[in-house]
C-alpha cells in the first residue's frame, strides 16, 4: 500500500481497514505453498504485519552470506536471482511472486544475492512476527515445518531457495 492509500485509510474503523487489506494484498499471500489452505484470520494477520518497501533499480534486497529474517512478497517490479559469484542471473522474479521464504523458517544465511531490475515495491514478513502468529498457531506450525521439509529435498524445483 502506498503512503496516498495508507492517509485515506488510516481514518476507517479498524475491521474496514484489514477487510481493505486482505482484499488487496490476499493475492500475494495465497500464492506461496506453506500458506496454501491456511485459514483466513490467520492470513489477515498475516497481511497486517507486512512491511512495505521501495528498492530502486540495482538495489540489492540482500546478499549471499546476510542471515535471514524475513521473506518478501512482490508487489510491482522485477528481481534477479544472482548465481553465486554474481556474474548471471538464475531467475528473474516479478510482480507476485516471493522469495527468502526458507528465512522465515531458520534463521540462515542467504545462499543467493537478490538484485533488483527495476524499482520494485516489495512486502517483507519478518521472521519474529512470523514466529509470534506461529505460536499462536500451532496446527500451522506444524503444517509450515513439514511443508519446508519436503520443499528443502527439492520438491519445489520451480523457485529457488534463497
Amino acid at each position: 500500500m502506498v503512503q496516498s492509500e495508507r492517509g485515506l485509510i488510516s481514518d476507517l474503523p479498524d475491521s474496514l481497514k484489514n477487510e481493505i487489506s486482505l482484499y488487496l494484498h490476499k493475492n500475494l499471500i495465497d500464492r506461496v505453498p506453506f500458506f496454501k489452505d491456511t485459514d483466513e484470520d490467520f492470513i489477515g494477520e498475516i497481511i497486517l504485519k507486512l512491511r512495505a518497501e521501495i528498492f530502486l533499480p540495482g538495489d540489492y534486497v540482500f546478499r549471499k552470506g546476510d542471515v535471514g529474517n524475513c521473506m518478501y512478497f512482490i508487489g510491482s517490479g522485477l528481481v534477479n536471482v544472482l548465481s553465486e559469484d554474481e556474474s548471471s542471473i538464475l531467475a528473474t522474479l516479478q510482480d507476485g511472486d516471493y522469495f527468502g521464504e526458507i528465512a522465515l523458517i531458520k534463521k540462515i544465511k542467504r545462499t543467493r544475492s537478490i538484485k533488483t531490475e527495476d524499482y520494485c515495491y516489495l512486502y517483507s514478513l519478518e521472521k519474529n512476527i512470523f514466529d509470534a502468529l506461529l505460536d499462536k498457531n500451532p496446527k500451522f506450525k506444524k503444517h509450515i515445518y513439514e511443508t519446508i521439509k519436503i520443499r528443502e529435498n527439492g520438491s519445489f524445483k520451480n523457485h529457488i531457495k534463497t
